[in-house]
């Protein structure tokens, strides 16, 4: 008999930043709740929603986040991922491009590479693998796995020289 396919749910988010200069966030635990709510509009039962938050997600605590869901999900499976929390850009040095990342609870990255090689060991056992990013610099983090050019193009770009990185290209300003 085989198991029924089952669906998963991997909800992390940072808003108590414990790093000197990353500015904290005070809107996460609301993300926090309507993740849980799209969890279960899509029919994950609340046993298979994993939380994690703020202290849990050093640079390591991410990395076990994921290692734990993809070692809860079998083959088949659907797992819906969502992260809150900041984003961020940085040199790739000597190759000359930005690299994007997600901004752990002391300030570490997780970049994009990682990242990539996390999502394509998943995607390679589950059925459907749904990441909601929201941050900042999520648009490049992850068009590279899909293996072909994204259907959508992402918020920032990086054009010119790697100094680009630091030039904020999807910022939008309004007279008060």
């Amino acid at each position: 008999c085989m198991a029924q396919a089952e669906n998963f749910a991997l909800i992390m988010n940072i808003g108590d930043y414990q790093a000197r200069g990353v500015p904290k966030l005070f809107g996460v635990q609301h993300d926090r709740e309507v993740a849980k709510q799209i969890a279960r509009k899509i029919g994950t039962r609340d046993e298979n929603i994993f939380v994690y938050k703020d202290a849990e997600l050093t640079l390591e605590g991410l990395r076990k986040a994921f290692a734990d869901m993809n070692a809860r999900i079998m083959p088949g499976d659907r797992v819906f991922m969502y992260y809150s929390g900041h984003g961020a850009r940085v040199e790739s040095g000597a190759s000359g491009t930005c690299s994007e990342g997600l901004v752990s609870v002391k300030g570490e990255l997780l970049l994009d590479k990682e990242l990539e090689e996390i999502l394509k060991t998943m995607a390679q056992k589950a059925d459907k693998v749904i990441f909601f990013l929201d941050a900042c610099h999520s648009g490049g983090i992850t068009t590279r796995s899909a293996g072909k050019l994204p259907k959508y193009m992402p918020k920032s770009a990086t054009i010119g020289s790697p100094s680009a990185c630091r030039v904020v290209t999807n910022q939008l300003t309004r007279s008060v």
